[in-house]
């Protein structure tokens, strides 16, 4: 705190300065002025706490000096110092609003306790001021939080908070960004303030936090030639901050919406919320605005249903660069329509593991429980994709060297060469050769180990390719014939109907 003496003796403004401890009493600084005319000039700039002033001074008395401080800084304390004489002044200034006031002769002791009192009145008007500031600025908040979420309609409360706390200015647009906070663990407050809000903090002055939305909402404004630079800079720094926060397990990503008028914040909050709907396929630390939705792409095959008919197919046969190549370009349809539903995604994998248990009469292949708790725990496209890639491999993994586990080396062998080369035109003398076996040896363990001859088995892994080349429709069936291993489509035919037990021209869409 600062303190301000004014007498015209020296000698008791210089005694009164230099006789005490101001430092013990909280007071910082103090400066004493042989007049009321000096000290108004200095006023403004010192900007003193308290004031100890005389009644009797010339030029101007301590009575006017008190009125003109009281106008001009009314939360400034004045302890008037003067004579018995002059009690009658005394009484104006305390109807006039000071604080308190010590006669002359002065008795430092007495003194000291009025400074002191008047220390911890300020102190705890300070403290209520600030509290009471508090509180205020807590109300806006939440009701501006209402507002956003249209529980409450835009009111001159919620509309004080936005001019106070974020300079709405009819001179700028006005547009919302909102922050999706991804994590396993809940957020504290103290997190927002300084881990992420830091990072923005050049762009705005304040920001809101929906707890239970785990958003955090930032209202903007820019200018005509601010927008283009600032979505740049919002994007540069939302996938900084996204890697940033990896360490804490937090993954995030943003909406931003277009221009809005002041009185229309409200509906800026939904359309970037609207827009961060879309992240979920862009993945963590992107940002979405209104520009980068186009719209869906048309002719793109094959659709969702064929994925996930080739993610079972490819499993049951054992392909694994097949089946991860399936969910991936599951994946890259979702985002090419702009999907933004998790359930979507979800979907197609419970599906695509159904089918599996149910092609493979295992039900207890995949514990589709705890399965779908996981998936909802996922919010990014790439991470439901990634988790379905791990799960079934790992369960691939399982399931090949449970059946292998009953075959002799030289089948496993066998199979791996088989499988590389079975598009082309291969013998049961070739894979011999391949694993330095004889021929009539190997077809003998072959078909002992797995119930069924090399001939058979090859056939029906062309027939299976074939299948799914016809069913995506890229090809005429000769040349899928030829591109699954049969130079003679008449052979072809007969094998396909065999295995199949309906003709291939069946498959054909339209």
């Amino acid at each position: 705190m600062r303190l301000m003496i004014i007498d015209d003796d020296l000698q008791i403004r210089e005694g009164i300065r230099e006789g005490i401890d101001w430092a013990e009493l909280g007071i910082a600084e103090v400066r004493s002025y042989g007049n009321a005319p000096a000290a108004l000039k200095e006023i403004e700039k010192f900007a003193p706490d308290i004031i100890l002033s005389d009644v009797h001074m010339p030029g101007m008395d301590g009575l006017e000096f008190l009125e003109r401080v009281k106008v001009l800084h009314p939360q400034v304390k004045v302890i008037m110092i003067s004579a018995y004489s002059d009690f009658a002044y005394l009484k104006k200034a305390l109807e006039h609003g000071a604080q308190d006031y010590e006669l002359k002769p002065l008795k430092f002791k007495k003194l000291i306790n009025i400074i002191n009192k008047t220390v911890k009145i300020i102190r705890q008007e300070r403290s209520e001021s600030a509290q009471h500031e508090e509180h205020l600025r807590q109300y806006r908040r939440v009701l501006l939080q209402k507002v956003l979420l249209g529980n409450e309609p835009m009111c001159s409360e919620a509309y004080a908070y936005l001019q106070e706390y974020v300079q709405l200015s009819d001179d700028y647009m006005h547009f919302c960004l909102t922050i999706r906070i991804d994590t396993p663990k809940s957020v504290e407050e103290g997190m927002i303030d300084t881990v992420i809000h830091p990072k923005f903090s050049k762009m705005l002055r304040d920001h809101l936090y929906l707890e239970q939305e785990q958003l955090l909402v930032l209202i903007l404004r820019a200018d005509s030639t601010q927008y283009s630079r600032m979505v740049r800079t919002i994007r540069e720094s939302l996938k900084a901050l996204n890697k940033n926060l990896s360490d804490d397990d937090i993954r995030i990503s943003g909406g931003l919406s277009k221009i809005y008028s002041i009185e229309d914040i409200p509906l800026s909050y939904k359309h970037a919320c609207s827009l961060l709907q879309h992240t979920a396929y862009l993945g963590p630390g992107s940002l979405m605005t209104k520009q980068d939705i186009r719209g869906p792409e048309d002719g793109m095959a094959p659709d969702p249903d064929t994925l996930q008919e080739r993610v079972v197919a490819s499993f049951i046969d054992y392909d694994r660069e097949q089946m991860l190549k399936s969910l991936d370009l599951i994946g890259a349809w979702f985002t090419a329509q702009h999907e933004y539903r998790r359930s979507a995604y979800r979907k197609i994998i419970v599906n695509s593991l159904v089918l599996i248990m149910h092609r493979k009469r295992m039900i207890s292949l995949f514990d589709i429980n705890l399965i779908t708790k996981t998936l909802k725990g996922l919010f990014y496209l790439v991470d439901i994709i990634g988790y379905a890639k791990g799960l079934l491999s790992t369960v691939l993994d399982t399931e090949v060297s449970r059946d292998q586990s009953h075959m002799s080396s030289m089948t496993i062998g066998a199979l791996d060469y088989i499988h590389k080369h079975y598009r082309e035109n291969i013998t049961a003398g070739d894979v011999a050769a391949a694993i330095s076996k004889s021929p009539n040896y190997f077809s003998s363990v072959f078909k002992k180990d797995l119930s069924v001859s090399f001939k058979e088995y090859v056939n029906r892994l062309r027939i299976k390719e074939a299948e799914r080349l016809i069913r995506e429709g890229h090809e005429y069936i000769y040349e899928v014939a030829d591109q699954v291993g049969f130079s003679d489509y008449t052979y072809f035919y007969q094998v396909f109907k065999k295995v199949t037990g309906y003709e291939p021209t069946k498959l054909k869409k339209g």
